[in-house]
């Protein structure tokens, strides 16, 4: 049978104020969730003891939270297991908390990380592999937008980014850069991005109060979290940023609504695979000499990569997105030269127009390839 749930925090054992090897307080938990141990709702501001995980489900973090009283009886004599090693000061050597942070920094695993950093800086073309030999490694870029975010506002400013249309946002992905500007920092932004643009994770993020979980990062958020506050989206221009692009961008004579829609179409035209971006007649055509080589052959050879189904395009559906799609030549070409900065994010083969673009345009940029 399973155990029974912990008593309520009134019968429970008070937890110290302070944790037993520094003076950083026991954390109190922000949202409703369930205690790893006895499987019983961890309510918001119950004390939770962060633990290790079983090794039959052990996840990416490896810790899994659990109340006071069940980290109490997991340990010997009483007493929780001890603190683990802060992940942050384990990787990098640095954390942001310091001596407030809850979890523990050693001095042998800080100089472990140093060391390591260090023969990163000495031979930076030594091959890592984090996911095993002859794997590709796995690149940690969660909250990357978060990140280039606070960088924007450091080095230019909201006041400087808040000018005319506001950050123009080029090959966004599925959008998260512009709309934390939007939503977070009150800056305008619009996007360049063939694809639909997709706020769900950013939206829930916002509901649950997961950008304002740690106070380090509150000077980088100009509101309050309030879960009923209706978000933005930022405006959408469904385009590839190329020579064409650019063209039509930058040149005030010419046929700006012959061009842009040609762009547009151009853009849906395009769809998403394992090599990048390719247009749909290509792989029509690539489609009727496969048909071809099947009709002569019976049947799908596979290839030496694990089958033709890899190499197989997916055809981008037929929708907007949740980006607000901009349909006039006019209002886009505005968006475009009013701009108070061009940032690419990870921007692939728009890059070298993202850069001319802003040099053109005489505004200030930031691309990270």
């Amino acid at each position: 049978p399973p155990p029974p749930p912990p008593p309520p925090a009134s019968e429970a054992e008070e937890p110290p104020q302070d944790s037993a090897l520094r003076g950083a307080p026991l954390p109190k938990a922000k949202l409703v969730s369930n205690c790893g141990c006895c499987q019983g709702q961890i309510q918001p501001g119950e004390v939770i003891y962060p633990v290790e995980q079983p090794r039959g489900r052990r996840s990416r973090g490896g810790l899994e939270w659990v109340h006071w009283p069940c980290a109490a009886d997991l340990g010997e004599g009483g007493k929780p297991p001890p603190i683990p090693v802060c992940k942050h000061f384990a990787r990098s050597g640095r954390c942001h908390y310091g001596t407030a942070c809850f979890f523990v920094h050693p001095l042998e695993v800080g100089a472990a990380a140093e060391a390591r950093a260090r023969a990163r800086r000495e031979n930076p073309n030594a091959k890592v592999a984090n996911r095993g030999e002859g794997r590709r490694n796995r690149v940690k870029n969660d909250g990357r937008a978060s990140v280039l975010r606070r960088w924007l506002l450091d080095r230019l400013g909201a006041e400087a980014l808040r000018q005319g249309s506001g950050v123009l946002d080029v090959a966004g992905g599925k959008g998260e850069l512009a709309w934390e500007l939007v939503n977070l920092n009150h800056v305008p932004a619009n996007v360049i991005e063939p694809r639909p643009l997709d706020f769900a994770s950013c939206a829930g993020k916002f509901s649950y109060g997961i950008y304002w979980r740690n106070p380090i990062w509150h000077s980088y958020l100009h509101c309050a979290h309030d879960p009923k506050q209706t978000t933005r989206a930022p405006q959408h221009l469904r385009l590839l940023l190329d020579a064409s692009t650019l063209e039509w961008a930058l040149d005030p004579e010419g046929h700006p609504e012959e061009a842009f829609a040609a762009g547009r179409h151009a853009a849906r035209m395009l769809r998403w695979t394992r090599k990048g971006l390719h247009e749909h007649e290509e792989e029509e055509e690539q489609r009727e000499e496969d048909d071809g080589r099947r009709a002569d052959v019976g049947k799908w050879e596979d290839d030496e990569e694990g089958g033709q189904e890899q190499d197989q395009l997916e055809l981008q559906p037929e929708v907007e997105g949740d980006g607000q799609i901009v349909t006039s030549a006019e209002l886009a070409q505005s968006i475009v030269r009013d701009c108070s900065a061009v940032v690419a994010l990870h921007p692939d083969q728009a890059a070298e127009p993202a850069i001319r673009l802003a040099v053109a345009l005489c505004k200030p940029f930031a691309v990270v390839p």
